[in-house]
């Protein structure tokens, strides 16, 4: 290990212990790239100088760094499913709960990122007939809360919302859409770091979903029981389809057809899995001297790629093809979803901070309009090629 490469590591643990955000070993290309990128806009002499400035203290150099290395995929309705379950099985008993004891129903959207979750509640909640409500939608991302706070958003952004609740909940901006003050009315931004601000409490309902696959095992029980925590007795928790939950005392899972909810029942406690022993020398699997090794077969997807495992066999191709010649075979792949589009754009940009550009191999109609589709081709480059082979 060099010694920049033990600055980057020691830079990755810093990042980690103040958002929460880990970037794994395999990861390490993207930290890298985010740090060249700065270090130039700096003027500085190279990484090295700006890792050490970051870990002396520069507090909003710090800030900068995390919200270029932050994910904010979003969109209004995302996960139209588990919003059903919530109103089918939470409001009701919730608005009940409510309207006995004379109060709003009180909602946190936690790691809101541009605000589309947040409004996306206000619409529920007004067909689910709550009267009075509170929203409280914080993120770590002050240029996010920003945009959150404008309520404008592009007509792709708006897309899954109810055609017949549109209308009603925006009004047209040139190419935009802005939220309608009446569905504004209610929504509160604020800044909040999961890692290490204090959660608000007595919370009805608590949506936290996606954010928790970006934290290692110790960092994710520790968020995860504090969010548990924050609902009252009776209250509930949504989490994305990703986010494992592991071990949990005193709260029941509702699984239904159309999404998995959490209700506190009691005092909530996450028990993180155990780690994995670290194999004895004398068992561990022999060394492969390297003038011995197989060459590696050219980095490739396939298959149907979605949630946290398709993030991860992304990451891991591209991390080998970034390392070689920025060549990707998807010939193989069927479906990919958003987080798969969102590593490939972080790829693109990686490659674009070294002068380099990421050459992709696809040659299925549904690939290549999703390629096209999430911005990624251009400015990656299709390599066209025989079925059994490809030419660089």
């Amino acid at each position: 290990m060099t010694a920049e490469d033990a600055l980057l590591d020691e830079l990755a643990t810093r990042v980690a212990a103040h958002a929460g955000i880990w970037i794994a070993a395999n990861q390490r290309w993207l930290l890298g790239s985010r740090v060249e990128a700065r270090a130039a806009a700096l003027g500085l002499s190279g990484p090295a100088r700006y890792i050490q400035r970051v870990l002396d203290g520069d507090a909003a150099e710090l800030e900068r760094l995390v919200e270029l290395l932050r994910v904010g995929e979003t969109r209004f309705y995302r996960h139209p499913r588990q919003l059903q379950a919530i109103r089918r099985i939470a409001l009701p008993e919730l608005r009940a709960a409510c309207e006995k004891e004379r109060r709003p129903l009180r909602v946190w959207s936690a790691a809101c990122a541009t605000g589309e979750e947040a409004y996306t509640l206000a619409l529920l909640l007004r067909q689910g007939d709550v009267e009075r409500f509170e929203i409280l939608a914080t993120d770590l991302s002050e240029v996010a809360l920003t945009h959150a706070r404008a309520a404008r958003y592009a007509e792709l952004r708006c897309r899954d919302v109810p055609a017949r609740l549109a209308d009603a909940a925006f009004s047209h901006d040139g190419s935009e859409r802005e939220v309608r003050p009446e569905y504004r009315a209610g929504v509160r931004f604020s800044r909040l770091n999961l890692v290490r601000d204090p959660f608000p409490q007595e919370m009805d309902l608590v949506l936290c979903r996606n954010v928790l696959l970006y934290f290692d095992t110790a960092v994710r029980a520790r968020v995860l029981e504090r969010l548990f925590s924050s609902v009252r007795q009776g209250g509930y928790v949504a989490l994305g389809y990703a986010d494992r939950v592991g071990e949990v005392e005193g709260l029941e899972a509702i699984r239904t057809p159309d999404g998995l909810l959490f209700r506190r029942t009691g005092i909530p406690s996450v028990r993180p899995p155990p780690m994995a022993p670290a194999p004895r020398p004398d068992l561990a699997a022999p060394r492969v001297p390297r003038e011995a090794a197989p060459r590696a077969a050219r980095p490739s997807l396939r298959g149907e790629l979605s949630g946290e495992s398709g993030r991860r066999a992304a990451h891991d191709a591209l991390s080998v093809a970034m390392r070689e010649d920025a060549l990707l075979d998807l010939r193989e792949v069927r479906f990919a979803d958003d987080l798969v589009a969102r590593e490939l754009v972080r790829a693109n940009e990686a490659l674009a901070q070294q002068g380099r550009t990421l050459r992709i191999v696809a040659t299925e109609p549904g690939v290549l309009h999703f390629l096209r589709r999430h911005q990624i081709v251009p400015p990656a480059v299709l390599v066209t090629g025989p079925k059994d082979r490809v030419t660089p």
